[in-house]
């Protein structure tokens, strides 16, 4: 299964309102595509391994900003995983479903970071709070993987769960970087720069992703080779 097609469906989905959305004109892959979410702002959707669930970030309710979900794959049983402080994004379950992984900024502070300025278009912040966390199948437990003062985010796992793969500022470029699930064993340099922050191993493109302007396509080739 190519992960990526959860972050399709999110992007899909934001501000659809039938729940069956028509078909994409001269759109070969996509078919019967069912909306999943309703209200607030919801993106960054992965599957589960076996793919009967999703994560995902959401701003719902009281939330000033993204906080971390997961669901059934139907849409059904949605709940909260994160808790709420700070921001969060790109949420990762593992290949045994046992833990899941994603950015936060809450040891910077319990509210919401100040918002970019998108007058001149969409800008992604690269806030220095956000480092990546490890937490329980739903949420509990939480460790810290990452402890650099700049920004750590975009965290994948690798198909047998033995490597994180993730995105960070700490060399002063975005560049991607590999670690261990617990947090260990961080590759001294970086083993690719990254593309617009993107955290991408495509199997049809040669392992990393170097195509230009290729951004947030999160996945691993299944053989865990990069």
């Amino acid at each position: 299964m190519n992960y990526f097609i959860g972050l399709i469906i999110a992007a899909l989905f934001i501000g659809l309102n039938p729940i069956h959305a028509a078909s994409i004109d001269d759109e070969p892959h996509l078919k019967n595509i069912t909306q999943l979410t309703f209200g607030g702002e919801n993106a960054e959707a992965y599957f589960s391994y076996d793919g009967r669930e999703l994560i995902f970030q959401s701003t719902r309710g009281d939330l000033g900003c993204d906080a971390i979900f997961r669901m059934h794959s139907d849409g059904t049983h949605v709940r909260q995983i994160s808790s709420g402080e700070g921001v969060t994004t790109c949420a990762f379950i593992a290949p045994d479903n046992q833990s899941v992984i994603y950015a936060s900024t809450h040891l910077g502070g319990q509210n919401c970071p100040p918002k970019p300025d998108y007058s001149r278009g969409y800008v992604w912040p690269l806030y220095e709070h956000y480092d990546i966390f490890k937490a329980d199948a739903n949420g509990g437990n939480l460790q810290r993987l990452t402890h650099t003062p700049r920004y750590d985010a975009e965290a994948v796992f690798s198909p047998q769960g033995d490597k994180i793969l993730f995105t960070s500022l700490r060399s002063g470029d975005l560049e991607l970087y590999l670690m261990t699930p617990d947090g260990g064993e961080v590759s001294s340099s970086p083993i690719r720069r990254a593309m617009m922050g993107a955290v991408s191993f495509l199997s049809m493109v040669n392992g990393l992703c170097g195509a230009p302007r290729v951004q947030a396509v999160r996945s691993w080739k299944p053989t865990g080779r990069y």
